[in-house]
């Protein structure tokens, strides 16, 4: 990073020497693995977990233990503020200062920065996970015999249709269980027992996918209304 490119955190814009070479920051996806039985498994991604930010320098000039003490102020306080550079923006509070004071025109620091929020992030994590519950709605609803081949996240009124359809299978297989109940209970026939088991069986696996991919749909459409507010 060159010295001419700014730095902004908090009340202290960086410049000269306080400009860092370099800006560490990053993070990791939380997730909730569930295991199926058959050895399947359905991953939840719950959102983004940023990492500290980290980066120092060195304040110099006339008024540089002024500035550092700005900054120290609001670590002692915890207060939330603006860190930008580039083409990123984040909230975050100061959770270390390291300084060596050398003279008072010369003090060396090190940051640490915790990440309160990453405006751009969370849009972008909400639309990321919109797109994978319509993925995992998928593969649900093809099992119900239902097409999500409308479903983008372009738009929340393009999943309406699918969760009709889904709606109407869970009805449709809820039919048919209680056809099947009133059919075994209605008949000593070995044959015509089986039979109705057999369909009951289907249609509790239809309901069941049904309700899964509905389920991830839902969340989805939800996601895709907050991310376009």
């Amino acid at each position: 990073m060159t010295a001419q490119q700014s730095v902004l955190l908090g009340p202290v814009t960086l410049r000269g020497f306080e400009v860092p070479e370099q800006i560490v920051f990053g993070g990791g996806q939380r997730i909730a693995v569930h295991e199926l039985i058959g050895g399947g498994r359905v991953i939840d991604t719950l959102g983004a977990a940023a990492e500290a930010i980290m980066f120092g320098g060195i304040f110099s000039g006339p008024d540089a233990t002024l500035r550092i003490q700005s900054l120290d102020a609001a670590r002692a306080a915890g207060l939330t503020l603006p860190l930008s550079w580039g083409d990123f923006s984040y909230s975050v509070i100061i959770t270390e200062l390291s300084a060596s004071y050398q003279k008072s025109w010369w003090v060396p620091y090190r940051l640490r920065l915790a990440v309160v929020e990453d405006p751009v992030s969370v849009i972008a994590s909400i639309a990321v996970q919109a797109g994978l519950d319509i993925v995992s709605a998928g593969g649900f609803a093809q099992a119900a015999g239902v097409s999500l081949a409308s479903a983008n996240i372009s738009s929340p009124a393009s999943l309406t249709a699918p969760l009709e359809g889904l709606s109407g299978a869970i009805g449709f297989a809820s039919n048919q269980v209680s056809s099947a109940a009133t059919t075994l209970a209605g008949t000593m026939l070995a044959p015509a027992g089986i039979a109705a088991l057999s369909e009951a069986a289907g249609a509790c696996a239809v309901q069941a996918n049904a309700l899964a991919a509905q389920a991830y749909l839902r969340r989805a459409a939800a996601n895709i209304a907050g991310a376009g507010a």
